[in-house]
């Protein structure tokens, strides 16, 4: 699994956890970096996710250390930073990593360009991904994002939204072979842990349990 964005470490570990998967993932945050535990099963890198390779990139970092390389999301109070960036290929490329049962994005509104100019045949290592798109801070990258749902359709990608905008894109491999029927038991489910997941925290907010 490749994890962008990884934070505290939170949807690694629990995959780790049911899954016994191996995770490869990017956090640029140095704070956040800083507490990240490793394991045999967790690798993770201070870089963050770009369009391009090997630039130095200005990370704004935010009081509650939310983090994005596009300025116009930053508070006007945030901290800046200078990370190194890294695309998709060449992340893949360093890890040795020829197929991923699943990519997490979210970078802050980065996933945009990351996917915008990752090559067809990356994106076609990839059997899931979960993204989180940012139309919803910028409305202007609209346009760009439904060029890249296209884009992941004209690839045979099935495309799932869990949200009234893009905040939410679950994009499925054609070789796992969704149709619509499994496409609404999907969604059915996603809503309904959802729905649980928020009710337990109203009965009980010290609770950590079942965050899926």
């Amino acid at each position: 699994m490749l994890d962008f964005g990884m934070n505290r470490g939170d949807f690694a570990s629990e995959l780790v956890k049911r899954c016994g998967c191996r995770v490869i993932g990017l956090e640029p945050v140095p704070v956040l970096f800083d507490a990240l535990a490793t394991s045999r099963h967790i690798t993770v890198e201070q870089r963050a996710l770009t369009g391009r390779d090997d630039i130095e990139a200005l990370l704004h970092v935010n009081a509650d250390k939310a983090a994005s390389l596009v300025g116009s999301f930053a508070a006007p109070d945030s901290d800046m930073a200078v990370v190194r960036g890294v695309t998709l290929e060449r992340f893949m490329s360093d890890h040795g990593v020829q197929r991923a049962d699943l990519a997490k994005f979210d970078v802050e509104g980065a996933e945009v360009e990351a996917l915008e100019r990752a090559p067809d045949e990356v994106l076609l290592q990839l059997r899931q991904l979960t993204v989180e798109f940012h139309d919803f801070v910028d409305p202007s990258l609209r346009p760009r994002i439904m060029d890249i749902h296209r884009k992941m359709e004209r690839l045979g990608f099935r495309r799932i939204n869990f949200s009234v905008s893009d905040y939410d894109v679950l994009y499925l491999h054609a070789e796992l072979g969704v149709r619509g029927r499994d496409v609404a038991v999907i969604t059915a489910q996603k809503f309904w842990r959802g729905a649980r997941r928020r009710l337990m925290a109203k009965l009980d907010p010290a609770a950590d349990k079942d965050r899926w």
